[in-house]
C-alpha cells in the first residue's frame, strides 16, 4: 500500500510540474500580438489603437 501512495504521489508531482510549465493565457496572447506586428507592422502603425496594445503587452 505504501509503495502505491509514493506511486501516486510521483504522478501528482509530474502533473503539477507540467501544469506549472503552462503558458499563461496572458502570456499567449502577448505572443500573438507581438507575432501579428512582426507579420505586418504596417497595419500597427496605420491604426493607433493597434500599436497602443502592442506597446501595452511590453
Amino acid at each position: 500500500m505504501s509503495q502505491q501512495i509514493d506511486s501516486l504521489r510521483k504522478v501528482i508531482l509530474q502533473i503539477q510540474e507540467q501544469i506549472e510549465r503552462q503558458p499563461t493565457l496572458e502570456g499567449i496572447q502577448t505572443e500573438i500580438v507581438e507575432t501579428r506586428y512582426i507579420a505586418s507592422p504596417q497595419e500597427y502603425i496605420a491604426s493607433p489603437q493597434k500599436k497602443t496594445n502592442v506597446e501595452r503587452s511590453h
